[in-house]
């Protein structure tokens, strides 16, 4: 039979409890058990027998469903993608703002995203490493389209002396857009305060006379 992701599955999914009953589980349930399981223990401790019993599968029901748990963390990361790689016509890309406007919007819609997929995100800082060059080369191209798209936000900030690092300051820039928030978003610091910290941070990294290594 066919293989397909959980992006694949209808909106409810009727699966055998652990118990052998029938009861009927919604598909996103299963999808975020599997989500807490890889963020909370890491993506190498949860075998796809772990995965099985949390969602309420047999073991070997749930190839029907996903084909492999690499699989899995790459839909998550992916998912990320999705959402930022929309702000180019949405969020920031207003011809009518001024370049620190749009830079302001830029980080206010990115870290909208983070906080509405904190999970998401520290899979992406610290599970990536053990996607494949299928996987990951998919997920480097999602990547290089989201940093094209923060280049026309950032460049114009940046001097004309320091015009050759403008590609690396983004990289730097959005490696610390998609991190910082979540130790951030833990402290007792608003949302207004944690915006204006992280676009104090980013300005000091465009403001940089060189890029860090």
């Amino acid at each position: 039979h066919k293989t397909m992701g959980f992006s694949d599955l209808s909106n409810s999914l009727e699966v055998v409890s652990s118990k052998e009953s029938s009861d009927r589980v919604t598909f996103d349930e299963p999808r975020h058990t599997a989500l807490k399981l890889f963020a909370q223990h890491g993506f190498r401790q949860i075998s796809m027998r772990d995965l099985a019993q949390h969602i309420g599968l047999k073991p070997g029901s749930i190839y029907y469903y996903i084909e492999s748990k690499e699989q899995l963390l790459f839909e998550f990361i992916e998912e990320i993608y999705d959402q930022l790689n929309v702000a180019d016509s949405q969020a920031y890309n207003v011809l009518h703002l001024s370049p620190l406007e749009r830079l302001q919007r830029f980080i206010d819609y990115h870290l909208q995203v983070y906080s509405s997929m904190p999970m998401h995100f520290q899979l992406l800082q610290k599970e990536i490493v053990n996607l494949t060059d299928v996987y990951g080369d998919a997920l480097r191209a999602h990547a290089y389209k989201y940093e094209t798209y923060a280049l026309t936000v950032i460049e114009p900030l940046i001097d004309r002396q320091f015009k050759s690092y403008a590609a690396k300051k983004v990289g730097d820039i959005v490696r610390l857009l998609n991190s910082v928030p979540g130790c951030l978003l833990r402290s007792d610091f608003g949302r207004v305060d944690i915006s204006r910290i992280l676009f104090d941070l980013t300005m000091q990294v465009i403001r940089a006379r060189t890029p860090s290594r």
